[in-house]
């Protein structure tokens, strides 16, 4: 059987290849697993955990899956006219034995002390984003739909309510 991990970032590559290849706009989803502590690693990354542990190795698989995604925008010429954003669902999760994971923040995942929700976010969008620029409001990622959206140029629905503001 596939690993799930490796048979997920060869769809991905060929969803924005094909996607390039049909001179078509696209939307990629690409969801990662290997951070969550339940799960496995591929070999290669396997063979890295008694020198830097589990999470140290799934850090590494992620960072070279990033990488891998980013160099295929590169390779398709998109890289400059593609917006990529990069987050977390929520915070560590404490209860599995880490319960200092979110230091120095209080709580984890499933709570709503900043432990819980303050997570990682980064959005690269060349000649938009400023290198360097960050943002301090309180956000979530219910924003990131009517905020891509508003970035794509392309009106919210109308047919429903939208929980989530415009970050631009």
């Amino acid at each position: 059987m596939e690993d799930i991990e490796t048979d997920l970032l060869g769809r991905s590559i060929d969803f924005m290849e094909r996607a390039v290849k049909a001179d078509k706009p696209f939307f990629l989803w690409h969801n990662t697993t290997r951070t969550h502590a339940y799960t496995h690693l591929r070999p290669k990354y396997q063979d890295m955990v008694p020198e830097i542990g589990f999470m140290g190795a799934a850090m590494t698989e992620l960072d070279d899956t990033v990488g891998a995604l980013l160099a295929t925008l590169d390779e398709l010429g998109i890289a400059d006219n593609t917006i990529v954003i990069f987050t977390s669902d929520n915070g560590g999760a404490g209860y599995i034995g880490l319960p200092n994971v979110n230091d120095p923040y209080r709580g984890w995942k499933i709570t709503l002390f900043e432990g819980g929700i303050r997570v990682p976010a980064i959005a690269h969008w060349p000649g938009t984003i400023a290198a360097g620029s960050g943002e301090t409001a309180v956000t979530s990622t219910m924003d990131l739909f009517p905020t891509v959206l508003a970035m794509a140029d392309v009106d919210l629905p109308t047919d429903r309510i939208i929980d989530g503001r415009n970050m631009l």
